[in-house]
């Protein structure tokens, strides 16, 4: 097909276009124009891998804009939004400036007011570190009872974020755990948390605690408890020396048991199978006979010298 013939097909639809476009020009290049107040949401592209954005001044910008109406009006109803290099940015504070050529607007819109003309944004380097895992405690356990120990695995874990807003956490923290009324161990799974905006990751982001949980004691000390001999004979023929004759005891004791412990619950002994070695001192272990939920701590002596001599009946002489 030849240039001409080309030129001549389907000219009648070309003659059509053109005069709608000659014709679509001149009503807007005729229409009466006005102005018009939009926001335009920023668009921040190209930020440096090494880099996080930690404040930005503001997150759109407000323009007014002049031109034909039914232009203004196509605009309004488009999503625009306003790209912003920073391919260039440095760690800090960074100025960027807005002109109103950055704008890719119809040829017959103008701007007349671009408010504000310049945003600021500050960058920070992105860092890695590591810190420690405090699990947050929420209420009390059950009367009577108090935890022993707190385990978390992993008690370390890896964060990576703003390096000046790293530089402020010495711990990391759970989510609460619940212990109100609680009186037996457990053990729960919660999230790694931080007040933080500017962290982009922690690692791992959940850890498992134990809590141990045991009853509440307290150490109870009971004085001048008597050492009684247990032997399988009659002791009134003999004379029995002891030292020392009364111990002490110090024990621990469940709170919620205490009260009901007295000195009369326990007993302090000397087991003698055999009587032998008369008017020889010998030392005897003592043993105590306490309540079962009571734990003995110390006893002030464990030990007891044990001195047996005969009784001798003396006759008077006759006169």
């Amino acid at each position: 097909m030849s240039l001409k013939e080309k030129i001549v097909e389907n000219i009648l639809y070309k003659i059509i276009s053109i005069l709608c476009g000659i014709g679509l020009w001149f009503a807007v290049t005729g229409e009466k124009n006005s102005d018009i107040n939009i926001d335009i949401p920023l668009e921040f592209k190209n930020i440096p891998s090494q880099y996080i954005i930690t404040n930005i001044s503001d997150q759109k910008i407000s323009l007014l804009l002049g031109g034909p109406s039914s232009l203004l009006k196509m605009i309004t109803k488009k999503e625009l939004s306003f790209p912003i290099n920073l391919s260039d940015v440095q760690k800090g504070k960074n100025e960027i400036h807005i002109y109103p050529h950055m704008l890719n607007l119809p040829h017959n819109v103008s701007v007349k007011i671009v408010t504000p003309s310049k945003v600021t944004i500050n960058v920070d380097k992105i860092v890695t570190e590591v810190k420690p895992v405090i699990p947050k405690m929420d209420g009390k356990a059950n009367k009577g009872f108090k935890i022993k120990d707190i385990i978390v695995e992993p008690n370390i874990i890896k964060i990576i974020g703003a390096e000046n807003e790293i530089k402020k956490i010495n711990v990391l923290k759970t989510e609460p755990i619940n212990i109100e009324k609680r009186d037996t161990s457990f053990e729960v799974e919660k999230n790694v948390i931080t007040d933080s905006s500017h962290i982009k990751s922690i690692s791992p982001n959940k850890v498992k605690i134990k809590v141990l949980i045991e009853e509440k004691t307290s150490i109870l000390k009971f004085e001048d408890i008597p050492i009684k001999i247990n032997a399988p004979f009659a002791m009134d023929s003999y004379n029995i020396k002891l030292n020392p004759e009364k111990i002490s005891i110090q024990c621990e004791i469940s709170d919620n048991l205490k009260e009901g412990i007295k000195k009369s619950n326990f007993t302090a002994s000397i087991n003698l199978d055999v009587l032998n070695n008369l008017n020889t001192s010998k030392k005897y272990k003592v043993s105590i006979t306490s309540p079962p939920e009571v734990k003995i701590l110390s006893i002030s002596s464990e030990e007891a010298t044990l001195t047996i001599t005969e009784t001798k009946n003396i006759k008077k002489p006759e006169k």
